[in-house]
């Protein structure tokens, strides 16, 4: 049976595409559903900030009636102006390379027609969005900020002729290590010799006061990551709300210095079987799960960190790791996972370990990598 692609033109075919993982995961135990209400707004043209700045269409594939993939072809308008290069996003399919290449093609075609000259992925609308495919890990479960692939994903791409040309890590370590005393020695020397102060947020009416702090930073300290386009104050804003909802004061960590605003580290609670269990949705009794995760202390998602880079180049990074750690580990802590982190980010790889991961304590569990391929090396 041949593979027809649609793009995606009512609320009802945009349900579908949201839904579509749903059922090609739902005999994986390592799929983490997204939360839906959140994965409807994201795609919203009408309510994500971000379609001021980009583009996107969505496309669903068939077989007969039955749905067997889906895929986004996005432009960052900056993106475009700068490399020519189009993005395509939230990807998945059945094992099929007939699937993999009606999808892909599309997308090609799509961007072609636009005088793109490449296209790379998967990447989101923004920086907050999933990005990478997984390519290795692929026995563990996604946090809550992440996407789960099936093997045989990058295994298609490549045979569609693309190249990785990003790659990140994501680690994980128990709390039956210590770190040696001479780095806490050494951090404890960073605060002394530099005025630092540790700050906690007391609620979440101060950390949205934070927030634009939060968000500028990033702004300033990825601007040279991969795929990374700042965030517009109304991203800011719509971030704030979005994000910040699900932290805990005591894994919320700001550094000051003379009361700027420097550094801060953002860590969660694992929602990943929550929304497992929930399968993405709030209500009715949904939100329950989450409300019983976000009390939990036995695991933790280190979510966001970022520091002013002369600061960063200090070991300021790894003291906000230390100090979120230092309490997770009173409260009874059992493990802890990081988001992706890219492999050319050195600064946020360091805050762990130093000079090398001890196999034995803190582990790369996952990889994954993000694909591109230029028409004009056709």
């Amino acid at each position: 049976m041949s593979v027809s692609v649609k793009a995606v033109s009512t609320s009802s075919e945009l349900k579908k595409f949201i839904h579509f993982p749903f059922e090609l995961y739902k005999d994986s135990p390592y799929w983490v559903p997204p939360i839906l209400m959140d994965e409807k707004e994201t795609l919203s043209k009408k309510k994500n900030p971000a379609f001021k700045h980009a583009s996107a269409t969505y496309w669903l594939a068939y077989k007969g009636e039955k749905i067997v993939g889906r895929i986004a072809g996005i432009l960052i308008n900056a993106e475009v102006e700068d490399k020519k290069l189009a993005r395509f996003g939230w990807i998945d399919f059945i094992d099929d390379e007939e699937v993999s290449r009606a999808l892909i093609n599309t997308v090609e075609n799509w961007a072609q027609e636009q005088g793109i000259i490449g296209v790379h992925g998967p990447l989101g609308l923004s920086d907050m969005d999933p990005q990478g495919m997984l390519v290795e890990g692929f026995d563990s479960m996604a946090t809550m900020a992440t996407t789960y692939n099936y093997e045989y994903y990058p295994k298609h791409l490549k045979k569609l002729g693309y190249t990785s040309v990003a790659e990140w890590v994501e680690l994980t370590g128990d709390l039956s290590f210590e770190f040696d005393e001479k780095v806490y020695q050494r951090t404890n020397f960073i605060k002394e010799r530099f005025g630092l102060e540790i700050a906690n947020t007391n609620s979440q009416k101060e950390l949205a006061v934070h927030g634009f702090d939060i968000f500028n930073l990033i702004n300033k300290t990825y601007q040279d990551l991969y795929g990374f386009h700042p965030l517009s104050n109304e991203q800011i804003s719509y971030y704030v709300g979005k994000y910040l909802k699900f932290v805990r004061k005591e894994y919320t960590k700001y550094v000051l210095k003379d009361g700027k605003f420097v550094g801060f580290g953002i860590a969660m609670p694992s929602f990943s079987k929550a929304l497992q269990k929930n399968r993405g949705r709030l209500f009715p009794f949904g939100w329950i799960q989450l409300l019983k995760a976000f009390m939990s202390d036995e695991e933790l998602d280190l979510y966001l960190i970022s520091v002013e880079p002369e600061y960063a180049k200090l070991g300021v990074t790894r003291l906000l790791f230390f100090e979120i750690y230092n309490n997770f580990k009173k409260n009874g802590g059992k493990v802890f996972y990081t988001n992706p982190i890219l492999k050319s980010n050195t600064p946020s790889k360091n805050m762990f370990y130093s000079p090398k991961v001890d196999d034995k304590e803190i582990e790369i569990r996952k990889r994954r990598q993000c694909f591109i391929k230029e028409f004009s090396n056709e």
